[in-house]
């Protein structure tokens, strides 16, 4: 569906720690990292990029909805996240997410770079 997503951040060694924690259990790992950005995947396909948003830019809201294997999958995401600083916005239910082959998805909000 796509190649890669790319989020701007302002703190760049808070979001790779996030983002590390909570990609982790969906099978993603660092694959790249330098002074600017750091890129996340599958190893070595890097798909999910972060890099830092020039002085005075503020980040954008971003929308990024993951796959997960099963709810086991989601359930360890949504754990990691929390435990790495992510805020729970809320928990939702729906009969049109089974048409995506899942039963039910967590929401994690706000990329902890800006908080």
């Amino acid at each position: 569906m796509f190649d890669h997503v790319q989020l701007r951040v302002t703190n760049l060694d808070r979001s790779v720690r996030f983002y590390t924690a909570v990609l982790a259990p969906l099978g993603a790992v660092l694959c790249s990292r330098d002074d600017s950005s750091a890129g996340f995947g599958p190893p070595g396909e890097p798909r999910f990029w972060l890099s830092i948003a020039p002085k005075g830019e503020a980040t954008a809201y971003v929308h990024l909805a993951l796959a997960a294997n099963d709810e086991k999958a989601v359930a360890r995401f949504h754990a990691a996240g929390l435990d790495a600083g992510g805020r729970d916005h809320q928990t939702i239910i729906s009969p049109l997410i089974r048409l995506c082959a899942m039963d039910w998805v967590r929401c994690l909000g706000n990329e902890p770079s800006d908080w």
